[in-house]
């Protein structure tokens, strides 16, 4: 009797694992989280490090991290480029499941898409030419603000990617809480900062406003180096995060559960290393 119950309880664990292998296997064809071959993602290659074109090739921070959802969902990643007013509105569309183009988090933009957890804290900070001084004393934002309140606008310029924090920054969002600076700063959008670096280079803006990470690699530039500089003073601080389809809540938890993986082993801290120090 004893030996016909060790009988039967082997063929119930070995039916339970055969269910179970079963059930994965299932799972892994049928693709819970994404529902084809494919992880198509936004960007708006024109904000190094985060985003940027190398020849062909796609590069940059959140990049790196696309690859790396890609491989642990078992999908191919496929990459569309575009304007960054067309990261947001572009999700859900064309097959594009995620936005990932250095996007802060906002309730305006939490109206169309969800947003994973974040992966980064972003500041603004304004570039000037390397003769202006009169920022150099400034210690905190309060005191840089103080100097924009004296300017008018007719004689005061401010260049931006159109589209970004910056933006709202300077031309005030209720939905932001940014008062803005209308009465006494001309705001200038631009493509990409570094055009507005360009501008700003000729003599046409008189600072350009940018966030930190892209800011310091524009400073550095062969380009401009020398001819601008950084003021070093945090204005205003946000949380980048990537934007995902409403219609896909499932892959927002998986791609949760990646973030929190690549924080809690380190990956996430050694490829922004890699991308703010490239030479190191």
């Amino acid at each position: 009797m004893k030996k016909l119950f060790k009988v039967i309880a082997v063929i119930l664990i070995i039916a339970t694992l055969g269910v179970l292998a079963i059930s994965l296997t299932a799972c892994k064809k049928d693709n819970d989280v994404v529902e084809k071959d494919k992880l198509v993602v936004a960007t708006n290659a024109e904000f190094a490090p985060f985003e940027a074109l190398d020849g062909e090739n796609f590069v940059g921070i959140d990049i790196d991290i696309a690859k790396i959802f890609a491989e642990k969902l078992g999908l191919e990643l496929e990459i569309k480029n575009m304007e960054f007013d067309s990261v947001v509105t572009s999700i859900g569309k064309n097959g594009i499941d995620i936005g990932m183009a250095g996007l802060s988090v906002s309730e305006q933009r939490a109206k169309v898409v969800d947003f994973t957890d974040n992966y980064y804290t972003a500041s603004q900070m304004i570039i000037v030419k390397s003769d202006n001084t009169e920022y150099d004393a400034c210690e905190n934002a309060e005191e840089v603000e103080a100097i924009f309140k004296t300017k008018n606008k007719d004689s005061y310029k401010a260049g931006y990617q159109t589209g970004t924090v910056s933006d709202l920054y300077i031309g005030g969002d209720e939905d932001w809480d940014f008062d803005g600076f209308e009465d006494n700063i001309e705001g200038k959008g631009y493509q990409n900062a570094g055009l507005a670096v360009q501008d700003l280079i000729s003599g046409n803006i008189d600072i350009v406003v940018v966030d930190n990470a892209p800011a310091k690699l524009l400073v550095d530039a062969a380009a401009n180096k020398g001819k601008v500089k950084l003021i070093e003073i945090p204005l205003y601080e946000d949380e980048y995060a990537f934007a995902v389809d409403k219609a896909q809540p499932m892959l927002k938890y998986a791609l949760n559960g990646i973030i929190a993986e690549m924080k809690a082993n380190g990956k996430l801290d050694e490829i922004i290393a890699k991308h703010f120090n490239p030479e190191a």
